[in-house]
């Protein structure tokens, strides 16, 4: 959807799980909270808060903050931790 899920921040998974939550019991707070969440803030988040809470009404915002709390939470399980990583030595 116009590129902004590379906007979703990485999180820790319990992070992630707290973000999943906000996102299904008050949708618009918990992406407002992963856009607070990263390492810089993202203003693209917010839009997509407020796009969010404006389509809350249809139902559709509803779909989408879970959607985008599932997204959160399956790139936190994606990502191997720092200590993880390997090192290409060439």
């Amino acid at each position: 959807m116009f590129g902004w899920e590379k906007s979703i921040p990485l999180v820790g998974k319990l992070f992630a799980f707290v973000i999943m939550l906000l996102c299904i019991t008050s949708p618009p707070f918990g992406t407002v909270l992963m856009a607070c969440a990263g390492s810089r803030f993202e203003i693209v988040q917010i839009k997509v808060a407020f796009f969010q809470g404006v389509l809350l009404f249809f139902f559709i915002g509803y779909i989408w903050s879970i959607w985008w709390g599932y997204l959160c939470l399956k790139k936190s399980f994606q990502s191997k931790p720092e200590t993880e990583k390997t090192v290409k030595i060439e």
